[in-house]
Formats: structure tokens, C-alpha cells, sequence
């Protein structure tokens, strides 16, 4: 498999977000048409109702963004400027100490790491009543924020591990439209993030090899949440 890396300062930002390690509805509730500057004062930014995302465009936090719009949950989205460290400010540093994006506030409740994020937001808001179903859809949110993230962000890991996990999707998606079964979950959240962006920042990359991820991608992308959140990007550079 060959990759042509056209952007690579794309990817180097992107990368160097996501880190090396990291169920569902859908309405059309529409968030605030303007992001909320974050704040930096003594008494921190967070909310007594509702929910907020902390978040930068050079984070994960589009991916949890395209989770809230599929549960149709009214958000506020806060922009943290990293170029200011408004994301190293005391008052941020106390909805995440490590200083990193995105993060959530739920009323009283603060939470951190992308992953966990949708795993929150799953099981409150997303409506799974069985264990087994919660555990699944926990196994592919951890397998896209680990060894598929590496597979597909690290080059030294790119060409021996990214066929291998193209393999295992193309697989697990060959007789059903979604990784659960029938039904989008949080699971097509957090694995469709990272195939979306495959894309952008290889788009020269060749796909035929597996054609139910293929077909994935596009059902993916025509989901209105994902529109506006994950493949904007992608819709704004004609790549989709």
C-alpha cells in the first residue's frame, strides 16, 4: 500500500492532538450559531446546567461535537485558544489539570479525554440498556482511539499495521451498515472519525482494496451530525 502524504504539516498538527494512546439518535436541534470564547477567571468557566464542550478545531473535539449533534443534546461549544494557553489557565486547569482539549462539563460534572467523553455521553444520553451492548461499543471506541489512531497517525506503524486494521473493519462491516449491527452507535463515532480524516490527509490513498469500509465512509459522511462536525473540513475542500 502506497500513501502520498500531501499535507503533511495537516498531519503533524492532527497527530500531535490526538495523542498516541486515547450507543445513538439523531435530531436536528441546532447548537449556538456562535462558540463561546472561554473565559479566564479565578472562579473557573464552568456551567451549573447544561452541557459545554471545551474545545479547539486543532483537537478531538469535533468528533465529540458530531456525537452531541447525533443525540440531538443542546450544547454550548467553548473556543479555548491554545495560542493564548488559555488551555494552561488556572481556570481551565480545573475542568482538565493536564491542560488538554476537549473536554466536557455536564452541570457539576467535569470529564476530560475524548474517549470517554463519548462513552458518557452513550450511556446517559444514547439509550443502550444491556452491558454487552455498552462493552462493544466501549471495545471500538478504544480500538479507535488506540491502535487505530497509531495505525493510521504514526508513520513508523502506518504500512504494517494499517492494512491489518483496514482488514478487520472491512470484515466487521461487510454484512452490516454500521459496527454494531443495524443501528448507528456511538462505536460509527468514534471509528468513522479516523476514517474520515483518511481523506484529507491522504487522499491519494487507495480504498478499493476495502470496498465495505468505502461504503461506510460515505454513509458516514451523509449524516447531517457528521456534515457539520467531522467532514466539514472535507466538504469545504470538494473531497467528498
Amino acid at each position: 500500500m502506497r500513501w502520498v502524504e500531501t499535507q503533511p504539516r495537516k498531519i503533524e498538527i492532527f497527530a500531535a492532538s490526538i495523542g498516541r494512546t486515547q450507543f445513538g439518535g439523531y435530531g436536528t436541534k441546532s447548537v449556538r450559531a456562535q462558540r463561546t470564547a472561554f473565559k479566564v477567571s479565578a472562579t473557573g468557566n464552568g456551567s451549573s446546567t447544561g452541557l459545554r464542550l471545551y474545545t479547539n478545531p486543532k483537537s478531538r473535539g469535533k468528533i465529540v461535537e458530531w456525537y452531541l449533534q447525533e443525540l440531538d443534546l443542546d450544547y454550548e461549544p467553548v473556543h479555548v485558544d491554545l495560542a493564548k494557553k488559555e488551555h494552561k489557565s488556572p481556570a481551565f486547569l480545573q475542568i482538565n489539570p493536564l491542560g488538554k482539549l476537549p473536554a466536557l462539563v455536564d452541570g457539576d460534572f467535569k470529564l476530560y479525554e475524548s474517549g470517554a467523553l463519548l462513552l458518557y455521553l452513550a450511556d446517559k444520553y444514547g439509550g443502550s440498556n444491556t452491558s454487552e451492548s455498552r462493552a462493544v461499543a466501549a471495545q471500538w471506541t478504544l480500538f479507535a482511539n488506540s491502535t487505530m489512531g497509531n495505525a493510521i497517525f504514526i508513520e513508523a506503524f502506518r504500512d504494517k499495521q494499517m492494512p491489518a486494521v483496514m482488514d478487520a473493519l472491512n470484515t466487521q462491516l461487510a454484512d452490516h451498515p454500521y459496527l454494531l449491527g443495524s443501528t448507528f452507535t456511538v462505536a460509527d463515532v468514534a471509528v468513522g472519525g479516523y476514517l474520515l480524516y483518511i481523506p484529507l490527509f491522504f487522499p491519494q490513498m487507495e480504498l478499493s482494496p476495502w470496498p465495505a469500509v468505502m461504503q461506510y465512509i460515505h454513509k458516514l459522511q451523509e449524516r447531517p451530525a457528521c456534515r457539520n462536525t467531522v467532514a466539514a473540513p472535507l466538504v469545504d475542500s470538494e473531497l467528498i
